[in-house]
């Protein structure tokens, strides 16, 4: 039995906010180009087209959030009808409620998709936008999905598939920061190192298997097409970054354009340092007929969700790197808190301060501030 506690997240608060990196026009360009050859062909457009435009009876929409990308789906006529499952009611009812006002054939269901079950089956189309990333149970939920699929199904994905919970190597964090070095200082990203504590606070299913969801999926299916859009420094930088938000146009594309030339080289060099990943594939039938080999994979996922769980979460010994993080993340804090004491103590000191100890206090805490 899985620990939800590190499978799932109850708020939904935690998505739908921020400015990341496709946020920018040049960016969505970019990678459209990457998938389609063509600036302007999304990627489920070209599935369309090299697909010669072949409507799907049934669909299936994992961890589909708020629906927006089903809604859009539909209308560009690639399926009849559908269903959307996510574990987030607030999310679900937001989904529902946009289907029902525009007249669409699309159902909603809550459930928790690490369980690895669906409420219906038989579905010729099976659609995964940036939900894989945040299951734990992957090897159970994408077998679950060839099952419920037909033989002439698909399945498209288009995902995060970058590091595991943002832990970047230290060589491509290196990268990240001689590029982020490069542009100017008004421009800049404030670079921090993911910090493992607080993504398990905040949301301990993002990027919970990313590292994962390629292997795990040629389990199940087999490629017909693979898309690598990239991202492993242009990610990091653009994603968040209020001065380049802010910037003027003209030097913002400059600079936008800079970074994403460094992302294409580090990409064409490292492929597999690509973290948004475009591939479609079909159900091979044939490898659930191996119940050793089935029994083989249930039994190592559902050994490391254990170790995880008693873990706090944790699923790998963590590297130097993020040992060096936590331990300046730490200082950092006992440094806030250092400072606080110390303002409440010139705020508040007590009768036994003599004025010359107070003045002293005054004067450190000025200095303080001035750092």
């Amino acid at each position: 039995m899985e620990d939800k506690s590190f499978s799932v997240v109850d708020n939904s608060n935690v998505y739908y906010h921020g400015h990341y990196w496709n946020d920018y026009e040049l960016v969505r360009k970019h990678i459209n180009k990457r998938i389609s050859s063509s600036p302007v062909m999304k990627w489920y457009q070209h599935f369309i087209k090299t697909h010669e435009g072949k409507k799907f009876k049934k669909a299936l929409f994992v961890n589909c959030g708020n629906g927006w990308v089903e809604r859009e789906i539909y209308q560009a006529g690639l399926f009849e009808e559908a269903i959307g499952v996510d574990y987030l009611q607030p999310l679900i009812d937001e989904a529902q409620k946009e289907a029902t006002a525009l007249d669409l054939p699309i159902r909603y269901y809550q459930l928790d998709i690490n369980a690895g079950t669906f409420p219906e089956t038989g579905f010729d189309l099976v659609v995964n936008h940036a939900g894989c990333h945040h299951i734990a149970y992957l090897n159970k939920v994408l077998k679950a999905i060839n099952e419920v699929m037909t033989d002439d199904g698909y399945f498209i994905n288009f995902d995060y598939v970058g590091a595991h919970r943002n832990q970047y190597p230290y060589e491509q964090w290196s990268e990240i920061y001689s590029l982020n070095e490069s542009l100017p200082a008004e421009l800049r990203q404030e670079l921090t190192f993911p910090h493992l504590p607080t993504m398990l606070a905040t949301d301990p299913t993002e990027a919970i298997h990313s590292e994962l969801i390629i292997e795990y999926t040629n389990r199940y299916f087999e490629m017909e097409e693979h898309k690598r859009a990239g991202g492993a420094l242009a990610y990091p930088i653009l994603t968040f970054n209020k001065q380049m938000q802010q910037a003027i146009p003209e030097l913002q594309e400059r600079w936008i354009r800079h970074i994403l030339i460094r992302d294409v080289t580090y990409t064409e060099k490292f492929p597999a340092s690509s973290m948004f990943d475009y591939f479609i594939g079909k159900p091979n039938k044939s490898v659930l007929k191996d119940d050793a080999l089935m029994k083989q994979f249930a039994d190592e996922e559902n050994a490391r969700e254990t170790k995880a769980s008693a873990n706090g979460g944790y699923y790998y010994p963590l590297t130097f790197f993020q040992h060096l993080t936590l331990e300046m993340e730490d200082l950092k804090l006992k440094n806030f808190h250092m400072r606080s004491d110390l303002h409440r103590i010139y705020d508040n000191p007590v009768t036994a301060f003599t004025g010359s100890f107070k003045h002293n206090i005054k004067d450190f805490v000025a200095k303080l501030k001035q750092q």
